[in-house]
């Protein structure tokens, strides 16, 4: 006998049939899910709930992707764009939407400067100019290589300028090139010229157009194939030194790493050279200290420094060194008594005269004065003579302390202020 009671099959039953008039598509469905309640064993329920739901959900299923391939499948409107935008909600109207949306934008690249505007070129074949730091301009740049020792242009003068991994070189055949070199660009330039020896200036940087060419001046060394030590003295601007007094000390253990300056030449001697160009006699295979030191046609002291260098010769190498002389203070002292005669050192036993600058550090140095039979007498540290006495090397300018002193007391302090010039400072000794 069956029961009133409505099951949950049947009630699931009766809400499909209310919606007959909208699910037109679902009636099949229900004939069947019917057939199986009415056949449905009583001790079964659940298991026939079970296939209706399961029934019910794959009917659904094909349902809603009916629709949705039915809606792909339309052809799209000929009033409506196919395709939108990302986040664009679809109007039934669509020429509302058309309204809304604004013209097509016209992206352009706008140069640096807010007045000028852009432009687009007539010609569409027409090259678009490379950016003004790739560009290159004629002439930017100006070369100008000479020999160093007799200061002619070198006719057989060739270049290359690197930046990155690009190079670019050429050729004159004048010692004056007109390089083309890539207005803002930063690189090395490599001067070469036959026999002599290559010179890398580092970090050239080519002006831009319309300031003047950048100018370079380059002095090559010949390439060194005799023996011997030669110098090419120059002052600060690079004139000739035509008079010098050239000294070579031999250097070992003792006084290689010291004042070797101080001690004894082997050998000094005076020489003169229009072009300023020295060659040094043949020296006997060592390590030598060479000091050289600007003076006038009688052979004092001019107010440049001297130059000093250690050269170990084998016998078989040789040196060409280009010497360049700053200016420099050469100091003369006139040492007094209170009666204003010349100061005699002998009267008061060992007898130093220093000289120190604003470094705390100490400084010898050698002091010169004249000897009775027309030469020189040279001592560190002491008055070697009879005022005057002068420095045998001339001192950077700047302030100093100078003190003279008899066995250790002292005799007179006083402050100088040095000029690079040649200069005479009067001392009272009581």
């Amino acid at each position: 006998m069956r029961s009133e009671t409505l099951s949950p099959a049947a009630i699931l039953t009766e809400q499909h049939g209310r919606s007959r008039s909208s699910n037109a598509s679902l009636s099949g469905w229900r004939k069947v899910t019917l057939a199986l309640i009415e056949h449905a064993p009583q001790h079964e329920p659940m298991r026939a709930l079970i296939v209706i739901i399961g029934l019910i959900a794959a009917g659904s299923a094909t349902f809603f992707w009916s629709q949705r391939v039915a809606e792909i499948s339309a052809p799209p409107s000929s009033a409506e764009p196919m395709h939108r935008a990302r986040g664009e909600t679809r109007s039934p109207d669509a020429s509302a939407v058309r309204a809304q949306r604004p013209a097509a934008e016209t992206v352009s690249i706008a140069p640096s400067s807010a007045s000028a505007p852009a432009t687009v070129a007539n010609n569409p074949t027409e090259a678009t100019p490379p950016p003004p730091s790739q560009q290159t301009a004629p002439r930017s740049t100006i070369l100008t290589a000479r020999d160093l020792v007799t200061n002619n242009l070198l006719p057989n003068l060739r270049w290359r300028f690197s930046y990155g991994v690009e190079v670019i070189d050429g050729v004159s055949t004048t010692g004056v090139a007109e390089l083309p070199l890539p207005t803002g660009v930063t690189g090395d330039l490599l001067i070469e010229a036959d026999e002599m020896q290559p010179q890398t200036l580092k970090r050239i940087t080519a002006i831009a157009a319309p300031a003047p060419p950048l100018k370079i001046d380059a002095y090559l060394r010949p390439t060194v194939t005799g023996e011997g030590i030669r110098l090419m003295i120059r002052d600060d601007q690079r004139r000739p030194v035509r008079n010098a007094r050239v000294d070579a000390f031999a250097l070992d253990d003792a006084n290689r790493d010291g004042a070797w300056q101080l001690g004894p030449p082997l050998w000094s001697r005076r020489a003169s050279a229009a072009d300023g160009n020295y060659q040094l006699p043949a020296l006997p295979p060592g390590e030598y200290g060479v000091q050289v030191r600007a003076t006038n046609d009688a052979g004092a002291l001019q107010p440049l420094a001297p130059f000093r260098s250690v050269y170990s010769i084998t016998g078989s190498n040789g040196y060409l060194e280009e010497v360049n002389l700053s200016p420099a203070c050469a100091l003369r002292l006139e040492l007094l008594d209170l009666s204003g005669e010349p100061f005699d050192p002998t009267s008061r036993g060992v007898v130093t005269v220093t000289l120190q600058g604003a470094s705390a550090r100490v400084v010898q140095r050698k002091w010169t004065g004249a000897s009775g039979d027309g030469g020189t007498i040279t001592a560190v540290d002491q008055v070697p003579t009879r005022a005057p006495i002068w420095l045998a090397a001339p001192v950077a300018p700047g302030a100093y302390t100078l003190e003279v002193r008899a066995e250790g007391a002292l005799l007179a302090r006083q402050l100088l202020n040095l000029s690079a010039s040649s200069q005479t400072e009067q001392v009272i000794i009581p």
